[in-house]
């Protein structure tokens, strides 16, 4: 978590993290929204995705051991109503010794 700079890429790795043993967390949007303290901001799903789901998943897959992909549920027509987040922990990472 050290490396991560983004408030909510420390808190999507800390979601993860919880589920670690299972590899999956599957958690509704308004859930997510909240968790993220994300309030009313970006009420339209392809803002929320661009600016906070993508980063957040971007910056722990290159800074952290963690490797996590996400998948958009639809469950209700059209809309998106869950998402699935799959991820493991790659290794160890490596750590300068002086």
């Amino acid at each position: 978590v050290k490396g991560l700079k983004s408030g909510h890429s420390i808190r999507l790795y800390e979601l993860c993290r919880q589920y670690m043993g299972s590899g999956i967390r599957v958690i509704s949007i308004e859930d997510f929204r909240f968790t993220m303290g994300l309030g009313t901001k970006y009420p339209d799903f392809r803002d929320l995705n661009k600016r906070v789901i993508q980063l957040a998943v971007d910056e722990i897959n290159k800074k952290t051991t963690m490797k996590l992909k996400v998948n958009r549920i639809k469950k209700n027509g059209r809309s998106y109503t869950h998402l699935d987040f799959i991820f493991s922990d790659d290794g160890q990472m490596n750590l300068a010794i002086e």
